[in-house]
């Protein structure tokens, strides 16, 4: 009997502290998180290719913790060619609001298919940030889409299998989880917002409302159950709609209503007319709208729940022609490292050596000598067919790489050398043999 109180306690106790988490996003059970990278992972440490450069470039690169991602704002668009020879990991973070859907589709641009791992992790702030691993791609449509229910900061790591070339896009993009509320409007007809005052201050807006014609119809912005529809006496709304959002545990009011189109108790379906536009209520003396609130625990912002922002992509102003060609910049200007935001550039001198991996917009993404990942505005790139310099050097080693240490690729060449491109120390150049590597910057 003792054993049985204990085994009741424990799944009570199991139950409680399961009920108590509360759910952060919903998630489709085909994106569910997979364990699929760390198998990978896993299988490269036992064949022992993570002793190898390659593999443990590809290992440490795949760490959330590394802190190379990019900062975006969707949507977003880049089309990215990963080399066989490099082991890169590609990470984006972006904000995602309550009440949008946050979606990731990658697109291989490649006539071979590919393997590649897509994952989303839900960043923590705490004394230090953790990943929390939420979504894994799908692999019959490589396609990410789950609902945002909380505020949230999110990271997306794309990382294809190692020793593969292959060129893809990924499309990031976020949109509104609830249809927009009245019938042919968008949120240019918005006109006061959620938060503002009112009443000289007393109490703040607890919704949006959205002008249009009366009579104009309402619609269920989702499934759910008419909790009351009608008009109340003293109430500020006149003739009101309240609805559960049974999907999302949350209440739908309409209110100032001209007509009311449901019944109370009745279930509708999204998109279902419930009503129309009108001023009764508290807005006898405004415009027809129609004030529309969610609440949750108190009343929410419903903005991003309705509202899809600007949905088409930056216009493409970088040229695919130069994704995988070596290139250097026409001029001085700026490094975006961090994303492409003024606080993370950093400065760039004219002729700077790059390798072009991407674009977006109107950058390019680009390997610097140092492999790092940075991006370059689309008119500050040009080709090495002009030499920047040119010099007459003896018993200069050729190197392969810009570093300390690095393999001589001939010694001591005696000739003409043409400066090509630079880097910091370091200078890219062509012998008359037309060898091509990397030389200690005489001037340094």
């Amino acid at each position: 009997m003792r054993l049985i109180k204990i085994i009741l306690c424990v799944i009570i106790f199991s139950f409680v502290c399961t009920s108590c988490v509360r759910e952060k996003e919903k998630v489709r059970k085909v994106n569910f998180p997979t364990n699929n990278h760390a198998q990978y992972k896993a299988a490269l440490s036992h064949l022992g290719l993570e002793t190898f450069s390659l593999g443990s470039k590809w290992i440490e690169s795949s760490n959330p913790h590394s802190n190379r991602s990019i900062s975006i704002i969707a949507p977003y668009e880049e089309e990215v060619i990963v080399r066989n020879d490099h082991a890169d990991a590609y990470f984006y973070d972006l904000q995602v609001k309550a009440g949008q859907v946050l979606s990731i589709k990658l697109d291989s641009l490649s006539n071979l298919d590919f393997k590649c791992f897509v994952d989303v992790f839900r960043i923590e702030m705490d004394t230090v940030a953790s990943y929390d691993h939420i979504a894994s791609i799908d692999s019959s449509g490589r396609i990410i889409e789950f609902e945002v229910i909380e505020d949230g900061e999110y990271l997306i790591r794309v990382q294809p299998e190692l020793l593969n070339s292959a060129r893809f896009t990924i499309h990031i993009n976020v949109g509104a989880s609830l249809l927009f509320p009245v019938s042919g409007r968008d949120k240019r007809a918005i006109g006061s917002l959620f938060g503002v005052p009112r009443d000289a201050g007393r109490r703040t807006h607890e919704g949006i409302d959205i002008f249009a014609k009366r009579h104009t119809p309402l619609v269920a912005v989702s499934d759910g159950q008419i909790r009351f529809a009608g008009y109340k006496d003293g109430s500020l709304g006149g003739n009101v709609i309240w609805m559960r959002d049974t999907q999302r545990n949350q209440t739908i009011y309409y209110a100032h209503l001209e007509e009311v189109l449901v019944d109370s108790a009745s279930y509708v379906t999204k998109g279902d007319t419930i009503g129309t536009v009108g001023n009764s209520g508290n807005a006898q003396t405004t415009h027809p709208h129609l004030h529309f609130g969610i609440y949750k625990n108190g009343a929410v912002d419903p903005y991003p729940f309705v509202v899809d922002e600007k949905k088409k992509y930056r216009k493409l102003l970088a040229k695919s022609k130069w994704i995988g060609r070596l290139a250097r910049s026409k001029h001085d200007g700026y490094l975006y490292k961090g994303g492409l935001k003024s606080r993370f550039k950093s400065e760039l001198l004219k002729g700077e050596y790059f390798e072009v991996v991407g674009r977006t917009g109107a950058y390019y993404k680009v390997r610097l000598a140092n492999n790092e990942l940075a991006y370059v505005f689309y008119d500050n790139i040009e080709d090495m067919n002009r030499p920047i310099g040119s010099a007459q050097l003896d018993g200069i080693e050729l190197l392969d790489s810009p570093i300390e240490n690095s393999l001589a690729i001939k010694h001591n060449p005696v000739n003409t050398i043409k400066y090509l491109a630079r880097t910091t120390g370091y200078v890219f150049v062509e012998t008359e043999e037309n060898l091509t590597g990397w030389i200690e910057n005489p001037k340094s």
